[in-house]
This record gives C-alpha cells, structure tokens and sequence, in this order.
C-alpha cells in the first residue's frame, strides 16, 4: 500500500468516525430525553413532542448514513446490498412485464 493510499485511507476513517461521534451522541441524548419523558405526566400526554423526537432520531440516522456511504463511495469501498439490488431487478421486471401485457391488451382489442 503506497503512503497516498494510507493517507487516503486514514482521511476516510477520520470522516466516517466524526460523521458517527457527531450523528450518535445526538441520537443518544434525543433518545434519553424521550425517555425520561415518557417517566412524567406531562411528557407521556405530549406525543408531539414525543413524534418530532423521534423524527429527529430519524433524520440524524439517515443523515449519518449518507455521511459515511458517500466517504465510503469515495474510497471506493461502499456497502453493496446485493439481496435488495436482486429484489430491485424482480420489481423492476414485474413492472415491466405488467406494462408489456397492458400494452398487448390494448394492441388487441383496437
């Protein structure tokens, strides 16, 4: 491995690991406070607050993992789902072969 390469790598690992400190520690802390939200009277009866709670949950998970799949992509080194990839294709010829018969019906019956 070339010193570029390592200095690459290690520019990389340092994104990724700041992305996850960063997305974590406030998934972290949102999650405690729902949850000591949910020990009072008042923060049970406040689902609201609760939902928007979890919705920035959400956001800083997905936000986190589009931080770190497009570093990952730089490197060339992403995750690659191949079981949904396949379930994508299926859906994808499905579709196709929905619209085909469609558009045979229709030929048919002009």
């Amino acid at each position: 491995m070339t010193t570029h390469t390592v200095e690459s790598l290690k520019t990389h690992i340092n994104a990724m690991d700041m992305f996850s400190y960063s997305a974590f520690t406030k998934i972290k802390a949102i999650a405690k406070l729902a949850r000591l939200a949910l020990e009072t009277t008042n923060g049970v009866n406040d689902l609201q607050s609760l939902g928007y709670a979890l919705e920035a949950i959400e956001s800083a998970a997905d936000m986190c993992m589009n931080d770190i799949n497009f570093e990952a992509e730089k490197s060339g080194q992403n995750y690659c789902d191949d079981a949904a990839r396949l379930r994508f294709s299926a859906q994808c010829d499905a579709q196709r072969s929905i619209e085909k018969k469609a558009v045979a019906r229709a030929l048919a019956g002009r």
